[in-house]
């Protein structure tokens, strides 16, 4: 046993590793046998066509996150807001026992919202949509100017390095799926 298996061997066992290990399929790219018949039109076409629904799809779940956390925000601003008012009213519109038991309760309910919003994580999650959104848009810049190359006459050889790319980096760096809850 080496010394690099060594030590991760035993970060493994004392909870010091990351990330449950995937599989090395998953993180490598693909080796092409023979490109000589590969269309580079059609695969940087298909490869556009699923960037651009993969930026539309984490583009629209980020602005959903967001706007559900700000309408959370908004909710708590509200009931502090309300607290606030409801003690500034006279006694003679709001009673001494009502005052305190909005006292008691709203600052429970303000409590329960915030303990709900971090439980549902809506701002970490639209911001992990928000990077996979640039990485999709990134992705689409790429394969949008190979195919105006492409378009004007010109030739390259690197499509399937760019195929690969996008794999690699669909794998590693993109959610399988976020979850509202």
């Amino acid at each position: 046993m080496s010394v690099d298996s060594k030590s991760t061997a035993t970060s493994a066992k004392s909870g010091g590793g990351k990330k449950k290990k995937e599989a090395p399929f998953l993180e490598r790219e693909v080796k092409l046998v023979d490109n000589s018949a590969l269309d580079h039109k059609l695969l940087l076409k298909t490869m556009h066509t699923k960037f651009v629904a993969g930026f539309k799809r984490w583009k629209s779940r980020s602005s959903r996150f967001k706007i559900a956390n700000l309408i959370v925000v908004l909710i708590v601003i509200g009931v502090q807001v309300g607290q606030v008012v409801i003690f500034q009213l006279n006694s003679s519109l709001v009673s001494a026992a009502t005052k305190k038991s909005i006292a008691t309760i709203l600052p429970t309910v303000t409590g329960a919202i915030l303990a709900l919003q971090m439980k549902l994580a809506w701002a970490d999650k639209a911001a992990k949509c928000k990077k996979s959104t640039a990485i999709y848009n990134k992705l689409c810049k790429h394969t949008e100017y190979r195919m105006d190359m492409l378009d004007a006459g010109g030739s390259f050889e690197d499509t399937t390095t760019i195929w690969n790319t996008a794999l690699v980096t669909e794998s590693k760096d993109v959610p399988a799926y976020l979850m509202a809850y």
